[in-house]
């Protein structure tokens, strides 16, 4: 299942925030528009969908952009990943191999920002 966790009625600062629970159904989506208009009937919104794999020694999370006919309040998505119980061996965002990021081991998570998030990414941990 993947989560998050802003509504329409409210314009935040700061990376919009996803949580993700790997299993069997690991998916989801984001629809956003400007909320008070009728401009989505004009393809004046956006859609992302996001999905996730999880193997024995690695997760992947995707975001594929759907529909992209409006601007987000957000750039960036700080992503939560659950289910971990030990510290990756890396931490890929597309190509590139990040160091920012932490384990909460209360929480059984990885949770690290994806700054570029208004494309299509992939990140994978590898364990």
């Amino acid at each position: 299942m993947i989560a998050c966790d802003q509504n329409t009625g409210e314009t935040p600062n700061g990376p919009l925030e996803l949580r993700v629970y790997p299993g069997p159904d690991c998916k989801g989506s984001l629809y956003q528009d400007d909320g008070h208009s009728l401009n989505y009937e004009n393809g004046e919104f956006l859609r992302v969908n996001y999905s996730c794999q999880a193997g024995a020694t690695a997760i992947k999370v995707f975001s594929t952009i759907e529909k992209d006919g409006y601007k987000p309040w957000w750039s960036a998505v700080e992503l939560t990943i659950y289910g971990v119980d030990k510290a990756p061996a890396s931490v890929r965002v597309g190509d590139a191999t990040i160091h920012e990021w932490r384990l909460d081991t209360v929480q059984h998570a990885v949770v690290f920002t994806v700054p570029a998030a208004r494309s299509n990414w992939t990140v994978e941990l590898v364990f």
